[in-house]
């Protein structure tokens, strides 16, 4: 299951969180949030990734999956939380 759904109406929102000690993170953005958004009918969906160290190249790799299809990209938005000092 997905980890947050968010809906208005018939507006939703997939939310997939993963950490980056996670070894999946960029399978996880291309394979499993395309399932969720797949399985809840949406377009939108929102890809958390905290930072809890461990991080190496994966989020430069998420930026270059993002940014090498526009139109992937622009319906699975990324974000970025430092989780390392909270």
């Amino acid at each position: 299951p997905v980890d947050f759904k968010f809906s208005d109406g018939p507006e939703k929102l997939v939310v997939e969180v993963k950490l980056s000690s996670n070894q999946s993170v960029v399978h996880g953005y291309q394979k499993q949030l395309t399932a969720y958004q797949d399985a809840e009918n949406t377009a939108k969906g929102y890809y958390l990734l905290l930072d809890v160290g461990r991080m190496g190249n994966k989020w430069d790799n998420l930026m270059k999956v993002a940014k090498k299809d526009k139109d992937f990209g622009e319906h699975r938005k990324i974000f970025k939380i430092d989780d390392k000092n909270v």
